[in-house]
């Protein structure tokens, strides 16, 4: 991107751990359910606020992959992701807030947005299964 500087070695390493984890999940498809919450998506969620350009794009890509093979946490990782956004639009909205908090806003706009992306191609989207099981919700009071 224009005014980036190159990635270091350190961030290179998260980008190809990153790819391959995002290879190994489209490649084998759905993981227990401790794998899917400690390994993929807790990581992936948390390296969407990394200052880096290059590791926000490549835990996008992981967390699509992980969505895409995942089909029934779909929704769970959009809200997971808006919950975070919005903490991220109120804190620039605070006086005194920190200068990583814009960068930090933009990633997750961007797994936001790449999340939503997929949702066409989304299994529960095909004509053989009931939108109803697949997207289900949760109601706030």
């Amino acid at each position: 991107m224009p005014g980036q500087t190159a990635p270091s070695s350190a961030v290179l390493v998260l980008v190809i751990a990153l790819r391959t984890v995002a290879g190994v999940v489209q490649h084998l498809g759905n993981a227990s359910p401790p794998v899917q919450n400690e390994c993929l998506r807790r990581s992936s969620f948390t390296l969407l606020s990394h200052p880096s350009h290059t590791v926000c794009v490549s835990a996008t890509w992981a967390l699509c992959s992980f969505c895409y093979s995942t089909p029934l946490c779909h929704p769970k990782v959009i809200m997971v992701i808006v919950e975070k956004l919005q903490r991220d639009l109120c804190m620039i909205l605070t006086p005194g807030s920190t200068s990583d908090v814009p960068p930090r806003a933009f990633g997750h706009a961007y797994g936001l947005a790449a999340v939503v992306c997929i949702i066409p191609n989304d299994h529960c989207t095909s004509p053989t299964t009931s939108a109803t099981r697949c997207w289900t919700w949760p109601r706030r009071c």
